[in-house]
């Protein structure tokens, strides 16, 4: 019942910001409300934030590519793909974004989604990177202990999947996006979010 009133106040919210509109459909002895799709450019610029994170054939990224639709002053560009990306694979829903890929590219692009959730899931975030990770301390750290908290949502071994933007600029663009919003406690907010995501999937 809860999740029911969570996905209701957010369709509201959508409808009220002209994303989704309010029609009302007949079963027959009652009309239920529904909320489809109003504006399919707000869809499409999704999936092109989806596709540049996962999908590039560099590893490396600018932030401007983006929320290019939207107004310059939309901060932490990298940041809000990279959380809409980790909770959309942990819904079970990015999947139906990658039908029209190769059946080979669709599963690296679902790995890739996998190993960063399961990376940026932990604080330090991504901790085997140069500089520690987020928020970095300057020292390469690699997580070799037995009981790092990390989850690994597949397989116990760590498969590297080279496609997408990679973790060593993810992580440079991430540091440098909390560092000019002076927000470490809200990435901090973010890693254990998607640590308890993590733990939610691995239930499954």
């Amino acid at each position: 019942m809860q999740l029911k009133q969570v996905r209701e106040r957010i369709a509201k919210g959508l409808a009220e910001k002209g994303v989704l509109r309010t029609e009302k459909k007949s079963f027959l002895l009652f009309d239920m409300p529904t909320h489809p799709l109003a504006d399919r450019a707000q869809k499409e610029a999704v999936l092109r934030r989806i596709y540049a994170l996962l999908t590039s054939k560099s590893q490396s990224v600018h932030p401007d590519e983006f929320y290019k639709e939207e107004p310059s002053s939309v901060r932490m560009r990298v940041t809000r793909t990279l959380c809409m990306v980790c909770c959309a694979f942990c819904a079970n829903v990015l999947e139906n974004t990658l039908t029209h890929l190769p059946t080979h590219l669709s599963a690296e692009v679902f790995d890739r989604a996998s190993a960063l959730v399961t990376t940026y899931g932990q604080w330090p975030m991504a901790p085997d990177t140069p500089g520690g990770g987020i928020p970095g301390n300057g020292e390469f750290r690699p997580t070799t202990n037995s009981s790092s908290t990390s989850i690994r949502l597949f397989s116990k071994t760590k498969k590297t999947v080279k496609i997408g933007v990679g973790d060593a600029e993810l992580v440079k663009i991430l540091r440098t996006e909390m560092q000019e919003s002076h927000s470490e406690p809200a990435f901090e907010v973010i890693a254990g979010v998607l640590h308890v995501f993590v733990c939610m999937h691995a239930l499954e």
